[in-house]
């Protein structure tokens, strides 16, 4: 397992290559500037994100809010409204110790929630295209898919810690929380069904199960397993069986199975090297379904071209590299665990998200994280941006 380097704690001299007032960094609030510089460009970088998310969802849906809603800035102003409860969401996480967190009260706790909803959800949850995936809560729509990511991101780092790294639990308790806490929400999330979800959660539990220590070559020859499982499950039903196709082929069905995909292509094409500009979009025009939402990345291709979709891979990139900073500076296994898995489910909906619009893999229906629209999918982004300050603070 790669050895971990503690932390300097609060007030901490760092020692230089030279002698005297010059050979101490800079600190701030007592803590190293360098050891405290990953967390605030994390966070700079998620709120950069954040930011042009809400720019992209105004230019992407005005038309279609003032044609629905007579309110141009419709669903901006509710994204708007998503983001603050995302902040305080992601400010209690901040602030909590993620230790308490993992432990087996916390985990109990966080479990009989998120548990609970999803079973609410299959019982009386509403839904789209034979999906049932969410709660309506007065004008509230959550998908608690999106939340119990980052309860399985808590729940497998802490256990695995506990059992490969600091060896206070035995093997049974080690198979049942894995039984509860990770496997049960697994299964709820397939059956509504979400695999697109539930395939980035397995995702993540091979990364955190890989960066523990477990047996490598059992690991592999389990994922290949999975994988075989999910792909022969995706392809019963024709609803999936038909995205796969379609994503081989669009243009064999442009009208019908592969108009969303087409219009994205259009879009990209349209956009060139540096797009028409921003707001200037004519797809958003009634052209490409869901243009706020699942395809915001092919309006941004539009507007501002291959350089700005370059762009915003470079910003997640760059915010990827200093999350994985703080995981290497972090005390202990449990928060390296943490913020590893956190970056992984980040970049492994970004990827699922980019690759669908670009006609690299089936449509998943995953939105962008912190861009495109939706309020359940953007408080989880910023709930896993707090989790993994949290580590950092620690």
């Amino acid at each position: 397992m790669t050895s971990l380097t503690a932390r300097p704690g609060a007030g901490a001299q760092v020692r230089g290559r030279g002698s005297g007032a010059n050979n101490i960094e800079k600190q701030i609030m007592g803590v190293p500037a360098r050891i405290m510089r990953p967390c605030l460009l994390l966070v700079a970088a998620a709120v950069g994100l954040t930011l042009f998310g809400l720019v992209m969802i105004y230019s992407a849906s005005s038309v279609e809010a003032m044609s629905e809603q007579g309110d141009a800035a419709f669903y901006v102003k509710r994204q708007a409204l998503f983001i603050v409860a995302g902040l305080v969401l992601a400010a209690g996480a901040a602030k909590a110790d993620y230790h308490k967190l993992c432990s087996k009260n916390g985990l109990a706790a966080m479990g009989l929630v998120i548990i609970g909803m999803l079973v609410v959800v299959r019982v009386a949850g509403s839904g789209a295209n034979g999906a049932t995936r969410w709660l309506e809560v007065g004008p509230l729509r959550l998908q608690p898919s999106e939340f119990a990511k980052v309860f399985v991101l808590l729940a497998a780092s802490g256990t695995a810690a506990e059992f490969f790294a600091e060896r206070t639990i035995d093997q049974t308790t080690f198979v049942k929380r894995l039984a509860l806490y990770v496997a049960l929400p697994v299964l709820l999330i397939v059956v509504q069904p979400d695999k697109g979800t539930a395939g980035i959660i397995c995702l993540l539990v091979f990364v955190i199960a890989y960066d523990a220590g477990f047996d490598r070559d059992i690991l592999i020859k389990f994922a290949m397993l999975v994988a075989v499982v999910g792909l022969v499950y995706s392809l019963r039903d024709d609803y999936s069986r038909q995205r796969v196709l379609t994503m081989f082929n669009p243009w064999s069905d442009e009208w019908g199975n592969g108009y969303q995909l087409t219009r994205g292509f259009m879009a990209f094409g349209s956009g060139g090297l540096t797009g028409v500009g921003l707001g200037m979009s004519r797809m958003k025009y009634s052209y490409l379904p869901e243009a706020h939402n699942d395809f915001v990345f092919a309006i941004v291709g539009e507007e501002l071209g291959l350089v700005g979709t370059l762009a915003v891979l470079a910003a997640f990139a760059f915010l990827a590299v200093q999350a994985l900073d703080v995981a290497r500076n972090a005390s202990d296994h449990e928060g390296r665990l943490i913020a590893v898995g956190g970056v992984t489910l980040l970049l492994a909906q970004l990827f699922l998200n980019v690759f669908g619009v670009l006609g690299l893999f089936p449509l998943s229906g995953k939105p962008l994280p912190f861009i495109s629209y939706g309020g359940s999918s953007i408080m989880s982004c910023l709930l896993i941006v707090g989790v993994i300050v949290n580590v950092w603070l620690q």
